[in-house]
């Protein structure tokens, strides 16, 4: 559960039951993703490290690039439902880690 912006303990999920967390930006854990809180904004990533989307500053930001097909499905399993920009992952990552 969330408090304020950080979470003690991210919820366990399902990767198909992600997209509530991801629509409210909080904080979760499922078998290959996960959604954190981050500097400035909010992120989730495929398998721990590759960017799928950012949120700052009330804009949400995509990944551009394609990796892998497993990836393609979180990234179709975890769209926020809103529009969002596209990016490439080292534009992303550097939101991500606060320098972007």
């Amino acid at each position: 559960m969330t408090t304020g912006n950080k979470s003690m303990n991210p919820s366990k999920v399902t990767n198909k039951g992600a997209a509530q967390f991801i629509q409210r930006r909080e904080e979760f854990r499922a078998s290959n993703m996960t959604g954190r809180i981050i500097p400035g904004g909010y992120a989730v990533l495929s398998y721990g490290w590759y960017p799928l989307f950012v949120w700052r500053d009330g804009v949400w930001y995509s990944n551009k690039e394609k990796y892998s097909k497993t990836t393609s499905a979180h990234y179709t399993l975890a769209h926020p439902g809103e529009d969002t920009q596209p990016r490439t992952t080292a534009q992303l990552n550097a939101m991500i880690v606060g320098q972007a």
